[in-house]
């Protein structure tokens, strides 16, 4: 099993951005005036982002009814929501500001917009830093990513908003029907998961400040409730952080489980995704026992049945 895995960068396309106006005290005001931003995703040397990842394997578009936050330091927020009414590389996001409360954040002399994708209404701002989850539930989609788990970040001093991913993950198949939930879990308790706190670094690309509530497994649910396909593809999005002592992987269908191990170290890099092909490929799934520990009833949830 650990020949299949190793890390694989995605491109993403790139669209000019329409707007370029400077954000302003005066631009946004002291009401909750309608504003819009133009959104795309930003290029990156490690790309290939949520939301939707297109035939070519590595153009991104944004779908219909996406929701982000926007923040003006800690002045301003508001939830926004895009008006494309198809998939689309670059797309509008409209919404209203809550009044301007705190210290006015400036850069160059104008204010930062800072922008979260997912919206979350948890979601905050501090003026130089964002804080967001990654949730260690994820439901999946098949040949893309799961809708809201694969958060980004942008920042920026205009209305237009170039999105850079925060975390990285796994691409998955499995060969056997009836897979339901598969379970990635670090050897060495590295977080894979949780509350995180997301700055902008020197070279301009996100960059995780702090962890807390952190969790150090994922739990992939097949979409709808039902089985993965086999042979299909499916994403399972993670903190970019390296797992020393390598992860364990289970697999299960109702009332069976598999499992297996990657036992190298393994780095889970921002904005790249490891390829995990086939990965119940000559296992054999077993029945759980009742009275023995099941890994998808601890630390997740009870699901084994």
């Amino acid at each position: 099993m650990n020949a299949k895995f190793w890390i694989c960068a995605a491109g993403a396309v790139i669209m000019a951005l329409a707007c370029t106006r400077e954000v302003t005290e005066q631009n946004i005001g002291k009401n909750t005036n309608e504003i819009e931003f133009t959104a795309s995703w930003a290029q990156d040397d490690e790309s290939g982002s949520r939301t939707a990842l297109q035939e070519n394997g590595t153009s991104i578009w944004w779908t219909t009814g996406e929701e982000i936050n926007a923040f003006f330091g800690t002045m301003a927020s508001g939830k926004f929501t895009s008006t494309n009414t198809e998939a689309q590389a670059t797309a509008n996001f409209t919404g209203t500001l809550t009044s301007l409360i705190g210290d006015i954040e400036t850069e160059a002399g104008n204010i930062v917009c800072w922008a979260v994708y997912p919206y979350n209404e948890a979601n905050t701002c501090d003026g130089q830093s964002v804080t967001m989850t990654l949730a260690n539930e994820q439901e999946a989609a098949r040949g893309t990513f799961a809708d809201k788990f694969f958060p980004a970040v942008a920042k920026s001093n205009s209305f237009s908003l170039a999105f850079y991913n925060v975390c990285g993950g796994v691409r998955f198949s499995v060969t056997q029907e009836g897979v339901r939930r598969v379970i990635f879990k670090s050897n060495d308790g590295s977080p894979m998961a949780g509350k995180v706190r997301v700055g902008f670094g020197e070279d301009n690309r996100p960059e995780i400040i702090e962890i807390t509530d952190p969790v150090d497994s994922i739990l992939v649910i097949a979409p709808e409730g039902g089985a993965f396909t086999p042979g299909a593809h499916y994403f399972a999005a993670m903190l970019p952080q390296t797992h020393a002592e390598g992860i364990n992987i289970y697999l299960q269908t109702i009332g069976k489980y598999a499992s297996t191990s990657l036992t190298n170290v393994i780095t889970v890099h921002r904005s790249a995704f490891g390829l995990l092909d086939d990965a119940d490929d000559n296992l054999e799934y077993t029945y759980i026992e009742p009275d023995k520990e099941c890994p998808f009833c601890y630390p997740i949830r009870p699901v084994c049945r």
